[in-house]
């Protein structure tokens, strides 16, 4: 993961927050000049990220980017610009979308899991939470280099898992020996597409919860770009209802 820092111009960013999110803009070559395309019409390529820190006063922002390994061809145009970027590279920003936190029942435990994707949200998330605040978190992460000393209450007990494949099954076999939740359990889930699928059987078909009172989503989806990922969650929510 490699944490990135803007200073930003315009007032369109006034309003982040942080745990919202942005679109971060690309040409073919991951390049950030998109005038040509939008000089020809043609959208640029959209990248989603979470915004991780915001300071409106000093018009600064931060976004945690994960470097994802290429599971075929050659790198997407976020990795490549990841890997090139340099201090006084300007990047183009869409946005911003504003965080979608539930609202969690007071005194009932916490299930949380996550992904490196998810972490900024999460640490939103985490740092927002009443101080009395209990349950349970599991955190997939790259390599230990990726664990990160979060802002939380000392109730909520936080376990890192680290897995250089990023093994989806690896990590809902893992949620699975958490501590069970309940109907009444505060439960936010953001992983992989397959990860998400098979924690939600879980927690639905297993164990019965209703699937309208939890957070459960995807970030991403091994394999597939984001517009791609963006379809099988269009077809995935098309299946449950």
């Amino acid at each position: 993961m490699r944490r990135i820092h803007c200073r930003y111009q315009g007032h369109s960013l006034i309003a982040a927050d942080a745990g919202g999110y942005v679109k971060l803009l690309f040409n073919q070559q991951g390049g950030t000049d998109i005038s040509t395309m939008l000089a020809n019409g043609d959208r640029p390529i959209m990248r989603t990220y979470t915004l991780r820190t915001v300071d409106p006063e000093q018009q600064q922002l931060s976004i945690d980017l994960v470097r994802h390994t290429p599971f075929a061809g050659p790198a997407g145009p976020a990795l490549r610009w990841l890997n090139s970027v340099m201090p006084g590279d300007q990047l183009q920003i869409a946005g911003p979308g504003h965080s979608q936190y539930p609202t969690y029942q007071a005194q009932q435990r916490y299930w949380l899991i996550a992904d490196m994707t998810a972490l900024p949200a999460l640490s939103v998330l985490l740092a927002q939470l009443p101080k009395d605040a209990r349950g349970d978190c599991l955190i997939q992460v790259h390599s230990e280099a990726d664990i990160q000393s979060l802002n939380a209450p000392a109730g909520i007990d936080i376990r890192w898992l680290v897995s250089a494949t990023a093994d989806s099954q690896q990590q809902a076999k893992m949620a699975q020996q958490l501590p069970a939740p309940n109907a009444h359990s505060n439960i936010w889930v953001a992983t992989e597409f397959d990860a998400m699928r098979a924690i939600r059987r879980y927690l639905t078909q297993q164990l019965g919860l209703d699937r309208q009172a939890m957070y459960i989503s995807s970030y991403w989806r091994a394999g597939r770009t984001e517009e791609g990922h963006k379809v099988d969650k269009r077809e995935d929510m098309a299946e449950l209802s």
